[in-house]
């Protein structure tokens, strides 16, 4: 397998998982990044600016489309996760009766489960 075919397999798993955007996804995908940018370095060495032949140049050109794909998808998770933290900030600011901002904290009692 060359090294543009795992960089595509590795953008592939990346789109896969951005469709849902979990915080855990996320960094799945940040790692699989790295690798496909090691992969494209790899490659780019192994030519040495020497001409690229024509099932690389599908391969390349394949490879562009699925970056443009997983750069859409990485620009709707980060919408995603900034819709998250202002819903949890929304749910735990407050004002007070002079227009103060106040964080909402939870009551530190203690849990007492009954079965």
């Amino acid at each position: 397998m060359s090294h543009l075919e795992i960089a595509a397999e590795r953008l592939h798993r990346i789109e896969q998982l951005l469709l849902d955007p979990t915080a855990e996804a996320i960094r799945e995908a940040e790692g699989l990044l790295q690798e496909v940018a090691i992969a494209v370095a790899e490659h780019g060495a192994k030519l040495g600016g020497g001409p690229i032949r024509g099932d690389e140049r599908v391969t390349a050109d394949r490879l562009r489309v699925v970056c443009d794909r997983v750069t859409k998808l990485l620009e709707g998770a980060r919408r995603a996760q900034w819709i998250r933290m202002r819903l949890i900030t929304s749910l735990t600011h407050t004002y007070t009766a002079r227009a103060e901002g106040k964080t909402w904290s939870p009551p530190r009692g203690t849990i007492n489960v009954r079965m």
